[in-house]
């Protein structure tokens, strides 16, 4: 723009707004507690479909975000052959929501962490910062998303998702 037409001796104020995702709906899909859909092989389509039904109301303008608020899987604690068998599930079923572009966030839940520890490696490896970094209603993350935001419209009005992730809701991880 022309500084001479748009400031004040020669001072510009710029105001940036995020661009929140919207496609018209006012209404969102909240899932949780999945576990048994990873863990179960012959329970693994449910979670499929589950989600390819959200894409289908997506496209069609009847939702507009779908949250999954933990539990992606059921076992981290017994052995990583296991542990990332149902992550691998898990992920599969939340890259069905990723391809087709819908926004959709997911945060921890007690079974996704593996306790000795706490440790989050399982779910870093299929669900950390690198895999949403580029959707554009992620808004960012702390400690590689264990906890994040996601900017979203719903209806008429603006949100912020923030997603605190499981067994690490102190103080410190709150302020920063």
């Amino acid at each position: 723009v022309p500084l001479e037409s748009y400031s004040y001796k020669k001072k510009m104020r710029i105001n940036a707004m995020p661009d929140l995702v919207f496609n018209g709906s006012d209404t969102l899909i909240w899932n949780s507690d999945t576990q048994y859909y990873s863990r179960f092989e012959d329970l693994n389509e449910f979670y499929y479909k589950i989600n390819e039904y959200a894409v289908e109301q997506y496209n069609k303008g009847n939702i507009g975000y779908y949250v999954h608020t933990g539990d992606l899987v059921d076992q981290t604690n017994v052995g990583s052959e296991i542990a990332n068998a149902e992550f691998k599930v898990a992920s599969i079923a939340q890259k069905i929501l990723d391809d087709a572009k819908v926004p959709n966030g997911v945060v921890s839940g007690n079974h996704d962490v593996l306790h000795t520890g706490e440790s989050y490696d399982y779910y870093w490896q299929y669900f950390g910062e690198e895999r949403y970094k580029d959707f554009e209603w992620y808004g960012g993350s702390l400690n590689n998303n264990m906890h994040h935001y996601d900017l979203i419209s719903l209806g008429s009005y603006d949100f912020v998702f923030l997603y605190i992730g499981n067994h690490r809701e102190t103080d410190e991880d709150l302020i920063a």
